[in-house]
């Protein structure tokens, strides 16, 4: 396991790999990390579903509780893992690829040329999961909530505020990644990814390709229709009064979709409970306006441009300045007094044998007797090599002088 100065050299190479690949591997690679994470997604969703599916039954209203979000964070990094394992690429890791173009070994614009390849394929990845859930009806009553739900959450915050939570965003998801790289073992890589990715997911902080994912699916299932509850008369009225002064529906149209019946949330006791049918696009639209009145646009533009856009921008920003430059200046700034990061490493170990080995208390004079000696086993290691060399060279000529006999 590397400790975070040795571990900066892995994730410069990281870097640097990222900016080699092919224009189509890049996209392929975003392709298929998006279709993970969709995957993990789906778990989540169908958890919280499980959990608020019961708060409906025993108390007539769809809840999510604060257990309900802990336990099914717990899938979630699933997605990451199947990324660590199978391979794949996401914008948000992607943009570690900055800490090539400090150490001077890639240039700018084919680093933004290779985030805007991969972000594409995570937005197509996205799509394709969606439609392929769409094809196999994955999603139905419980889960449409949970989608309805979620979206409603994203889509009803500030532009800044979803700016300023993307940068935490990616200070976890960028830091899951970059910490990976301090271990070879496939146990230790997962015990990192599910520990970080987790707090991640609990905290709900803006990730701009898990935002796009929920998005694409509320996308592809926007037309398919499913009862909304409502637990009083009253609720309902508020709700409709909403519905009609946003232009979403009308009063005629709001009377032949209302569905009135007795539901029994306990055995000894009956409550009336009113339902309203309509698609998952007419939901989400009514239900996440109640924050933002000054835009009149419908939730799609909300994900787009309140959401989606924001997000992009802070976690490219965490992710390519934010943790790059800051180890940048914590390591390199020390490593280019030795040359390397190596060479590092290997100074301060020889510090520590010349003060367990001797009796110098003083660094200074530890550090001036560590350097003779390193420049000390250079020389030899030098003289080995030119040995080996010189034995190298008698051996081939005496070959050559063979071979003219």
């Amino acid at each position: 396991m590397h400790d975070y100065k040795s571990n900066f050299t892995n994730a410069l190479d990281y870097g640097y790999q990222k900016t080699k690949l092919i224009w189509w591997k890049i996209f392929l690679m975003g392709m298929l990390a998006s279709i993970y994470v969709a995957i993990a997604y789906v778990a989540y969703i169908y958890i919280l579903s499980w959990y608020g599916n019961d708060e409906l039954l025993r108390t007539g209203e769809f809840h999510l509780t604060g257990s309900a979000l802990f336990v099914a964070s717990l899938i979630f990094p699933v997605g990451l893992m199947m990324i660590t394992i199978l391979g794949g690429s996401l914008f948000t890791s992607d943009t570690l690829a900055m800490l090539a173009v400090f150490d001077k070994k890639a240039r700018l614009y084919k680093v933004f040329r290779n985030l805007g390849i991969v972000f594409l394929g995570n937005l197509v990845g996205a799509l394709i999961a969606a439609a392929v859930l769409r094809g196999a009806s994955a999603f139905k009553g419980e889960q449409l909530r949970v989608i309805e739900y979620l979206i409603t959450k994203k889509v009803s915050s500030y532009w800044y505020e979803i700016l300023f939570s993307s940068m935490f965003s990616n200070l976890i998801v960028a830091g899951t990644v970059w910490s990976t790289l301090a271990t070879r073992g496939a146990i230790g890589k997962i015990f990192i990814i599910f520990f970080f990715i987790w707090l991640f997911t609990v905290t709900g902080f803006h990730h701009v390709i898990a935002n796009l994912i929920i998005f694409a699916f509320g996308w592809l299932f926007a037309d398919v229709e499913y009862i909304q509850y409502f637990k009083t008369h009253e609720e309902i009225i508020s709700w409709s009064q909403q519905a009609i002064d946003g232009g979403i529906i009308t009063s005629d149209y709001l009377e032949s979709r209302i569905i009135d019946f007795t539901k029994a949330s306990k055995p000894t006791f009956e409550s009336m409970s009113f339902g309203y049918k309509d698609s998952l696009y007419n939901i989400i639209n009514i239900n996440s306006s109640h924050k933002l009145p000054a835009y009149s646009f419908d939730w799609t533009l909300k994900a787009f441009f309140v959401n989606a856009l924001p997000a992009l921008v802070g976690n490219w920003f965490s992710g390519a300045i934010v943790l790059p430059v800051s180890y940048w200046a914590v390591v390199k700034f020390k490593v280019d007094k030795y040359g390397t990061i190596d060479s590092e490493i290997i100074m301060e170990n020889e510090i520590k044998e010349v003060i367990q080995n001797t009796h110098v208390d003083d660094i200074h004079e530890a550090e001036k007797i560590a350097y003779i000696n390193l420049k000390q086993k250079q020389r030899e290691e030098i003289k080995k090599e030119l040995k080996k060399e010189l034995w190298f060279d008698k051996i081939i000529s005496k070959i050559k002088n063979k071979n003219k006999k």
